[in-house]
């Protein structure tokens, strides 16, 4: 039989993605086995549905706050889903690597076992292999800096780390991959990063369908996710703002269109920040002179 944590009681969770279907595998406490459930893909709502009614259909009987943590693939879902369900009061977070020793002390398995003592050697290793790695990152990106400070590309990721919510690893991967050519608008450099949307025409219609993925790759992944931490960090700007009255509460597939939208106008923005020095309408200026990577 299943032990319940009648203090702590917790839903588990883990969802298989794809693009058709997503299968949620549920362990419920006070039920012994779990249960499948499957909904459509990208089905935010009925997703959402479901932690409801398995968080109801806990609480029957226990007088506490029923908890929900839940696992995935972070692939071409992952993490639009994790910020949607750490909204809603899903996800554990991850273990941070300011934190490392911490977190993982407090981490148990699905039973409630400590982390096994070879996992968490494993674990460590590809710790350490990640902080070496981004010490070189940092050190090469420094040393760049320093051999060549005259250099017009460090002077335009000197410009971008000086707004709130840009950092030195943004700021170096949208110069060195973007912002080094010259583009005469804004559609230009839209299209090649690979976020411009490609016309459809038939008969009468003339309208955009989807955005092209002929650009570059890591341009765009980095426009995607700079684009959501401006909305953080960036919440009184023009941008957010129109994000914000475009999206409102809607969530799902709305949302990941949107945030594709202002990353193109967020990238158009910024490289004419860095060729003229217009700062983005809105947008707060860091008042230190340091910057964290």
């Amino acid at each position: 039989m299943q032990t319940i944590d009648t203090v702590n009681p917790t839903i588990l969770l883990a969802i298989e993605l794809s693009a058709s279907t997503w299968l949620v595998a549920a362990r419920v406490p006070g039920l012994e086995k779990p249960h499948l459930h499957r909904i459509d893909g990208g089905d935010t709502a009925a997703l959402l549905a479901l932690i409801s009614s398995l968080r109801a259909r806990a609480a029957r009987g226990l007088d506490a706050t029923i908890g929900v943590v839940c696992c995935f693939e972070a692939g071409r879902d992952g993490f639009w889903l994790h910020r949607l369900l750490t909204a809603h009061g899903v996800v554990r977070k991850r273990p941070s690597l300011r934190s490392w020793e911490r977190d993982l002390a407090v981490l148990r398995t699905g039973d409630g076992r400590e982390i096994p003592r070879h996992l968490r050697a494993e674990l460590d290793r590809l710790r350490r292999r990640l902080v070496m790695t981004l010490e070189l990152i940092r050190a090469e990106r420094d040393q760049a800096a320093k051999t060549k400070p005259q250099d017009q590309t460090c002077h335009k990721i000197a410009a971008l780390c000086r707004i709130r919510g840009i950092g030195k690893n943004f700021a170096a991967v949208l110069t060195r991959e973007v912002f080094y050519r010259s583009f005469d608008n804004r559609r230009q450099i839209a299209s090649y990063v690979g976020i411009t949307p490609m016309p459809y025409q038939s008969g009468g219609m003339d309208r955009d369908r989807r955005i092209s993925r002929a650009g570059n790759p890591r341009a765009r992944t980095t426009m995607i996710q700079l684009a959501w931490l401006w909305l953080r960090y960036q919440p009184g700007s023009e941008l957010a703002e129109w994000f914000r009255e475009r999206v409102g509460t809607l969530a799902g597939r709305t949302r990941r269109i949107a945030i594709v939208a202002m990353a193109r106008k967020l990238l158009i923005a910024l490289w004419r920040y860095a060729e003229t020095g217009v700062i983005p309408a809105g947008a707060e200026i860091r008042a230190e002179t340091t910057v964290a990577a």
